[in-house]
């Protein structure tokens, strides 16, 4: 992403699933092999999944955990009773993060995409390898994330100052 020079990802709603979009490399960037355009989240695993999770209906969330198990893809997968209250977290700071869920080594940060009717259009997300990231300090990867996240939002007529649900941040 511009100004972080990480690798980013947009994915969109599709289906009742998470599925790729794009995939930009940054300078900085951190390959994750297992991850290709069009693949089709684990979205109970990953940031960019959980950002979906977290802004869509009810319903469609209930669906989703209902058909898709929580897959322990290494030992620090959450299981789904520690992401389930997860996900009013992420509605609330307008972010989701997984450090270590998806692969060992990897971080990555999870911003939703809302056009004017503010339903969910998808997710962008960056992932960072663990040695560039530090959890005490989110904000100098989510401020930008969230800040390029509300650009695109905005271009799509989103009005809202903020993509959090209870954002203390300045846009």
């Amino acid at each position: 992403m511009e100004g972080l020079h990480e690798t980013t990802y947009a994915a969109k709603w599709e289906n009742g699933d998470v599925v790729r979009q794009c995939i930009v490399e940054g300078n900085q960037s951190v390959r994750v092999w297992s991850l290709y355009t069009g693949y089709p989240e684990h979205a109970l695993l990953h940031a960019l999944g959980r950002a979906v999770l977290a802004a869509v209906p009810p319903s469609q969330l209930t669906t989703y955990v209902g058909s898709h198990a929580v897959e322990q893809r290494t030992p620090h997968a959450k299981p789904i009773n520690a992401i389930m209250p997860a996900l009013e977290e992420i509605r609330n700071q307008g972010y989701a993060v997984d450090v270590g869920e998806w692969e060992i080594g990897l971080c990555c940060l999870a911003a939703p995409i809302l056009p004017f009717d503010e339903t969910l259009w998808g997710p962008m997300a960056i992932s960072v390898p663990t040695h560039r990231f530090n959890p005490a300090d989110y904000h100098t990867l989510s401020g930008p994330l969230q800040d390029k996240a509300l650009d695109i939002s905005r271009s799509m007529g989103y009005r809202s100052m903020s993509l959090a649900k209870a954002s203390t941040r300045n846009p």
